[in-house]
């Protein structure tokens, strides 16, 4: 019996070491390790997804303390991605955000409206963050919801008087 409450506190010491290890490289580093530990069960942002608009697609989201909006657009067609915030909702994590897949770095989010514009030329799952990598949010892009053709939209109209 001894010897098992021997283990048990060695455990409860080596737990309590290894979080302050992480504690402190978090914290006085900037090393993001805590976004590492709770990643797969934090829960994501409201999932938004695209309308086509003239020649647009449209969407928007809000920003929470916690969350970025996830988005479902189409691959070749324009977008138009709204982020609305609410002052008491922005802090130094959510502030600043990046897609780096479609060349957005440390844009500034603002309250109110923030629109962030790029043409998804790819299908797959993209990943836009904070700047601190703690609110991992996806943009999905598929090949069809349904909106028109993208090589038809940038094609010019047929003449009607060529003959």
């Amino acid at each position: 019996m001894k010897k098992k409450g021997r283990i048990e506190f060695i455990i409860v010491v080596g737990v309590v070491a290894l979080t302050l290890v992480v504690a402190t490289l978090q914290i006085l580093f900037d090393v993001p390790i805590v976004q590492y530990c709770y990643a797969l069960v934090r829960p994501s942002g409201k999932e938004v997804t695209a309308v086509f608009d003239n020649g647009v697609q449209r969407a928007a989201g809000d920003v929470t303390i916690r969350n970025y909006p996830s988005l479902i657009v189409q691959r070749g067609i324009p977008v138009e991605f709204t982020l609305n915030a609410v002052p008491n909702q922005i802090d130094h994590c959510n502030e600043y955000m990046s897609v780096p897949d479609f060349g957005i770095i440390d844009m500034q989010i603002v309250p109110g409206a923030n629109m962030i514009c790029f043409t998804p030329q790819e299908s797959g799952i993209f990943y836009y963050d904070c700047r601190t990598g703690n609110m991992r949010t996806t943009i999905t892009v598929v090949e069809s919801l349904g909106f028109p053709d993208p090589n038809e939209l940038s094609a010019p109209a047929p003449d009607e008087h060529a003959g």
